[in-house]
Order: C-alpha cells, then structure tokens, then sequence
C-alpha cells in the first residue's frame, strides 16, 4: 500500500481545525500520515493540534505565508502522494481510497486528481469543476488546492512564493512539463466559508487582473496572444462578478467606493457601472 500524506495548513484557524484532522484520522484507507503546519498562529491552534497527540504531526514554525508552508511540509513528508487540506475544511471518509485507486490506474502524465467541492457554512452548494482542459486551464484555475497530487512533482516544481496565485502557477508549471490531472467527479471534500474566507475570497478576486498579468509574465511562452488576451477578459468578467456578488445592504460608503473603482478597472459594460454608481449613492441590496 501506497503512503499517502495529509498536509494541513493552519493559520488562526484553531476553531475548525479538530473537524479537519478528525475527516484525516476518519480515513477509509488507513496509510496516512497526518501533517499540521502551524504557520505561527497566535490563536489557540497549538492546543488543539496536541490533544491529538502522536495520531499527527504537528509542526509550529514563524509565520511564512500558504505556499512556503507547503513547501516546508513537502521536505518533511514521507508519502508518495500528499494531499493539502486546508485547516478550515474537511475530507469525506473515502476521499483517499478514490482518488488514490484513480491516480494508481492513471498513465504517468497524470500529476493529480482533484474532486468537485462541498460548499457549507455561510454558502452552501456543489461546485461544477470542469474535467481538465489545459486551454481552459490557462483561462481561469479551476482545481482547488485539495488534490491528491504526486509528492515527487510537488517538491521538483514547489509553490512560487512570490505570487498571488501560487496553486494556479503550480498547476500551469506541471502543464508546461507536460502533466496534467484527471477529475473525480464526485464532491469529496467540504469546503467551509465562512466570514474570514470570505473577505479572504473578495480581496483576491478584486487582485484578478493582477493576478493574471503576473502569470502571463512567468509563463509568456506558454501562452498564445488569443490566449494572454482571453485570461485577462476572464480576470476582469471575475472582478465584476466579484463586485455585483458584494452588493450587500449595510456596506460602508468606503467599501462601496471601493467596489465603484473594482468595476471601472474590471470594465464592466456600462449598465453595471451605473447600476454601481445608484448603489454607491444608496445601497439597496438589489444586484
């Protein structure tokens, strides 16, 4: 049987973090190994982590960011594939054994198997992942970090620490040397939002085009000038979206000043940016 590591990233979420080892200890295969990451939280994660006792690993190092913590963790990792759960989500209970029986039968260009996610907490819903499409790929990430993907790959290609979309980068990087994944079409995991993910979520979608730009300049000769032209629409379509989804009533008058400038640098057809100037002048909740 094939080790399998279950890396768990944590910073300052001690309140979910039982119920992510739990889902890791509540495996149906049973050779895991259970890694928490301690990212210097200053809450009360460390307790948490040690009621565990030798059932995990608990790692604690200075606060370094999401992508060098995992690529501390893939130093430190025995198993021959790993799997990133977010220390505020969960696995269901045969997540491994279906997406390992799946990577074991796949050829050697796949890296990774990812799943459809479980929505709950303040949102709830399945979420609609395509199958791998490497042309859509480069429009928009659409595989979330929580992948079974290969511990060898992870640690030749790591996570770039110096952008903003470090998965998305990670999983271009595997394309670019000529690996791919496979989707289990199946939601295996749960993933929790909730207010603190959610302002997380909105900062980075109002950061798209940025986003992007930094993308396309690591990868510029990977991309065709249809496809660089393409992911910036796409950025810009997702800071919309991401501003028409923030029209809350209650919003500050700066935080709808803020969405006013997000639309205008998303260029929104006009109908949306008078429909953000009425909202900027009275909030309403209409969207």
């Amino acid at each position: 049987m094939k080790l399998v590591s279950i890396i768990i990233p944590c910073f300052n979420y001690g309140a979910f973090l039982a119920e992510a080892i739990e889902s890791a200890l509540a495996q149906t295969y049973r050779k895991v190994e259970i890694l928490v990451m301690d990212d210097g939280s200053p809450d009360d994660t460390p307790d948490i982590a040690r009621t565990f006792n030798s059932r995990i690993q608990y790692i604690r190092t200075p606060n370094q960011g999401h992508g060098a913590t995992l690529n501390d963790a893939l130093q430190r990792i025995c198993g021959t594939y790993y799997i990133c759960l977010d220390a505020d989500n969960s696995l269901s209970p045969n997540y491994v054994d279906k997406t390992l029986s799946l990577m074991e039968s796949a050829g050697p260009e796949t890296g990774y198997i990812y799943t459809q996610r479980e929505l709950f907490g303040l949102r709830t819903g399945i979420s609609a992942s395509p199958a791998y499409d490497l042309k859509r790929l480069k429009v928009r990430n659409y595989i979330d970090t929580c992948s079974l993907i290969r511990t060898d790959l992870g640690r030749r290609y790591g996570y770039d620490t110096r952008l903003l979309q470090g998965d998305y980068d990670f999983y271009l990087t595997l394309a670019q040397n000529g690996y791919g994944g496979i989707l289990l079409n199946e939601p295996l995991f749960r993933y929790r939002t909730h207010h603190s993910s959610m302002t997380n979520s909105l900062s980075s979608q109002y950061r798209q085009v940025e986003a992007q730009l930094e993308i396309l300049h690591k990868h510029a000769g990977f991309y065709s000038a249809a496809e660089s032209a393409m992911s910036i629409r796409e950025a810009r379509n997702r800071i919309v979206l991401a501003v028409i989804g923030n029209r809350l009533p209650g919003h500050s008058l700066s935080c709808r000043w803020k969405d006013f400038v997000a639309i205008l640098r998303g260029h929104a057809p006009i109908s949306q940016v008078w429909n953000q100037l009425r909202y900027l002048a009275s909030p309403t909740g209409e969207k």
